[in-house]
C-alpha cells in the first residue's frame, strides 16, 4: 500500500491566503500558534483516519478494477495480453481500437493496471461522445 502521509501546517505567522495556499498544495490542515493540544490531537487523528478511509477506497477500486479482466486461451487473446504486458512498462501512447463491444476499454484498464502509473486515477474518455469540428 502506498500510503501519502498527511501533512499539517503550523504557522506563527498565517493569514487566510497562507491557509488557503497550504491546503491547494496538498497539506491537510493549517493551524495557528498559540496552539491547543486538544486541536493538535483532533487535526491529526482526523488526518490519520483520512489516510486510512483514502486507502481502503484505492484498494477497494483496485479490487474491483480486477473483476474486469481478460480471459481465455485461444492464440489471438495470448497475443493480445502479451502486447499488453510489452507495452505497459513505457510511457508511450498506445492506440486500441475494435468494434463496439470488443473489450476496448477492458484492455485500457488492464494496460494501465500493469503500468507504473496503476495508483493514479484510470479516466475513460468515449471518444464517441466527442463533438466532431
Amino acid at each position: 500500500m502506498n500510503a501519502v502521509t498527511p501533512v499539517i501546517v503550523i504557522s506563527g505567522h498565517g493569514n487566510v491566503d497562507t491557509a488557503v495556499k497550504a491546503t491547494k498544495l496538498g497539506a491537510y490542515d493549517f493551524l495557528e500558534k498559540p496552539l491547543s493540544l486538544e486541536r493538535v490531537v483532533l487535526t491529526a487523528s482526523h488526518a490519520l483516519s483520512d489516510g486510512r478511509l483514502r486507502a481502503q477506497v484505492r484498494d477497494l477500486n483496485r479490487h474491483l478494477a480486477f473483476d474486469e479482466t481478460l480471459i481465455g486461451e485461444s492464440e489471438p487473446m495470448k497475443r493480445l495480453m502479451q502486447q499488453i504486458r510489452s507495452a505497459a512498462p513505457s510511457a508511450t501512447r498506445v492506440l486500441i481500437n475494435g468494434e463496439n463491444g470488443s473489450g476496448k476499454e477492458i484492455v485500457a484498464r488492464t494496460l494501465h493496471r500493469l503500468s507504473p502509473r496503476a495508483d493514479a486515477p484510470f479516466i475513460d474518455v468515449n471518444c464517441a461522445a466527442i463533438p466532431r469540428s
